[in-house]
């Protein structure tokens, strides 16, 4: 799939923003015990899951929250955002607004940017 020729709502870098840009919709606010902010998102391409364990089942689904107090997702309040990037070790999620950390594994911090040229530029 060509992403950058997408609708996305916005592009995510994983790797502390080195990784490949992944197109992003947002699905949802959840909340943990902690935080009541994270921001489930749909992603293309996914995550390779073979690292995680997951042998040839692949990432589509991840949580986002913001790295830095005072910025937020919803909306977006700075561009680029720095965010933890959380996986779903419990599909569940997927159906609920409240989770806890559990139910999740922390892979990674990534960067938001509003477009896939963006995305592209920081790299």
């Amino acid at each position: 799939m060509d992403i950058h020729n997408i609708s996305a709502d916005f592009y995510l870098r994983l790797n502390e923003g080195a990784g490949e840009p992944r197109a992003c919709w947002c699905r949802g606010r959840l909340r943990d015990s902690c935080r009541d902010d994270w921001m489930l998102v749909a992603i293309e391409p996914p995550v390779i899951g073979q690292p995680y364990g997951l042998g040839g089942e692949d990432i589509y689904h991840l949580l986002l929250a913001t790295r830095h107090q005072g910025q937020g997702l919803f909306p977006v309040s700075q561009w680029p955002a720095s965010v933890y990037i959380v996986r779903l070790l419990n599909k569940s999620i997927l159906d609920q607004r409240e989770f806890d950390n559990a139910q999740t594994q922390f892979i990674d911090g990534g960067v938001l940017h509003q477009t896939y040229e963006d995305a592209v530029a920081a790299k």
